[in-house]
């Protein structure tokens, strides 16, 4: 669960976002809402210590899961995160799980 208080905005983090939107320089009077929306959702993700699911983002934001997990790629496409796809694999492996009678292995990535 994500807790008020754990939040805590730095102001290095929310500059360097911000000069990557360009909102200051060349986009400043078309930068429409949905990309306050996703550049403030980067910032927020920025600002936790450790990556919580979901729901709990939805609960702390006051939207639907749906729009976290579309925040969440456009978040990716417009603003880069490193990745550890080694990690991400490890956690995927440990809750896929095996259908003996198809005879697969199912792995769901987030």
């Amino acid at each position: 669960m994500i807790e008020e208080s754990n939040i805590v905005i730095k102001d290095e983090a929310l500059m360097k976002r911000v000069e990557e939107s360009g909102l200051f320089s060349r986009r400043f009077g078309s930068f429409a809402k949905s990309d306050y929306e996703v550049l403030m959702f980067t910032v927020f993700l920025d600002s936790l210590d450790k990556k919580p699911n979901d729901y709990d983002i939805s609960i702390a934001l006051g939207i639907t899961e749906n729009k976290v997990r579309s925040l969440r790629v456009k978040s990716q496409l417009l603003y880069p995160r490193e990745i550890s796809w080694t990690d991400e694999l490890v956690l995927a492996i440990q809750h896929g799980s095996y259908d003996s009678v198809n005879k697969q292995i199912i792995i769901t990535f987030s």
